[in-house]
């Protein structure tokens, strides 16, 4: 049993370039808030927070070059462009 000062703590973070928030991890469920806002953190197209507009489009870009025979993603699809426009307009 771990006790309470040998305990790792998982904290909710940009899934593109790390930026800590309060709450859990996106994989636990949950929500996570911006620290100094506490306004909630918006959820990517393919899950995870986002911290940002361009980590948005980021991570969109990423996923999308990462699906087999996709190659190069140079623009997002209509999914993407619409959950990016939902979570910064």
């Amino acid at each position: 049993m771990m006790t309470a000062s040998t305990e790792v703590v998982e904290k909710a973070s940009c899934r593109n370039c790390g930026r800590e928030f309060i709450g859990k991890p996106y994989r636990f469920g949950g929500g996570a808030w911006f620290p100094k806002t506490m306004e909630a953190v918006p959820v990517n197209y393919f899950g995870g927070y986002v911290c940002s507009r361009g980590c948005d489009v980021q991570v969109c870009l990423n996923m999308l070059s990462s699906m087999p025979g996709a190659g190069r993603a140079t623009s997002l699809d209509s999914g993407c462009e619409t959950s990016v426009a939902r979570n910064w307009s």
